[in-house]
């Protein structure tokens, strides 16, 4: 350590080492305080904080190429940092212990996407800054997301596509809309997953560049057991190996097909579960076991996307309210 020197203010000040930059050249930071004393112990703290939290005077390139090579990233976790890390490149060369609310205020506010878009890469940036330094905390202003964009099929529209598809579609329309289960929960069932009438969620398929991989499902509580329908059962009883022979996207993309055939509202495979919910919402099962066999995190959650008033339902609930004011 370098030796502390009184400065003429009366103040003590004292270099340590902070960083080596690309080329190789070592960089101080100069520390003061009122007294010697103070100093030293300044300058004691910020060696061991150094070394405690590794090299939080990396860049933010280097922290991000850093964060990509990490071995404990699932595939999924890793997939998506190349493309997002293109948006925050003019951050590259700030050091992650001098980036400021103002530079990463002035990056948001320059980003030309959705808020939900800005919110996902906004969290990517922060988890790559926090692998380097967990004490850093900003005061950024993220864009408001509106309402989900979310529709609730009726029954006959459920109906109509049931009876529209065939096949591994078939299937897969059944499990989302009667059991609950996610797109990639569905694609990595298999015939074994169903033991009597229960099937065993603890896995789901996704996306990654080169292909697709199975990995644990989306939260803690979407490890579940669920007890599924008699024709339900009976279609996966009949089958053997995986369920549903799709990639995500394919089912996707063969689920809008089905919507125009079936000549149905538009809609997303996800809103499948939301057709799922409010079934059970209107039927007055409680929150807490719609939110155990759908997997949700939180039962604030469920009520802000899940459930959603049926179309048929509250035409009905409205005929009923009519009818006892026409009654007065």
């Amino acid at each position: 350590m370098a030796t502390p020197r009184k400065n003429k203010s009366g103040t003590w000040s004292i270099r340590v080492y902070s960083h080596t930059d690309e080329q190789k050249r070592p960089h101080q930071k100069l520390l003061t305080a009122p007294s010697k004393a103070e100093v030293l112990r300044k300058a004691a703290l910020w060696t061991i904080d150094r070394q405690r939290q590794g090299t939080p005077q990396m860049t933010v390139k280097e922290a991000t190429e850093a964060y990509a090579k990490d071995e404990r990233l699932s595939p999924a976790d890793r997939q998506p940092l190349a493309s997002y890390a293109k948006h925050w490149e003019t951050l590259g060369q700030i050091r992650i212990d001098a980036l400021t609310d103002t530079e990463l205020q002035r990056w948001v506010d320059s980003l030309t996407l959705a808020p939900s878009s800005v919110r996902t890469i906004y969290g990517y940036l922060l988890a790559v800054i926090h692998s380097v330094d967990r004490r850093k905390r900003f005061d950024v202003r993220l864009p408001r997301i509106g309402q989900p964009d979310t529709y609730t099929p009726t029954t006959a529209e459920i109906r109509a596509l049931i009876e529209a598809a065939e096949g591994d579609l078939r299937l897969a329309v059944m499990l989302a809309a009667y059991c609950t289960l996610r797109r990639g929960e569905v694609l990595a069932l298999e015939r074994s997953d169903l033991e009597g009438n229960i099937l065993h969620i603890t896995k789901a398929r996704v996306t990654v560049k080169g292909g697709t991989i199975v990995k644990e499902p989306k939260t803690p509580g979407s490890v579940r057991d669920i007890p599924v329908p008699d024709s339900v059962r009976a279609e996966i009883e009949s089958r053997e190996g995986r369920l549903v022979g799709y990639t995500p996207i394919g089912l996707s993309a063969a689920f809008r097909q089905l919507v125009r055939r079936a000549g149905v509202h538009p809609m997303r495979f996800h809103d499948l579960r939301h057709y799922s919910a409010s079934i059970m919402h209107a039927m007055g099962v409680p929150d807490v076991y719609i939110q155990k066999r759908g997997g949700w995190s939180s039962p604030a959650v469920l009520r802000r996307i899940y459930i959603n008033e049926l179309t048929d339902k509250a035409a009905e609930v409205s005929a009923q309210v009519n009818a006892f004011f026409d009654g007065l």
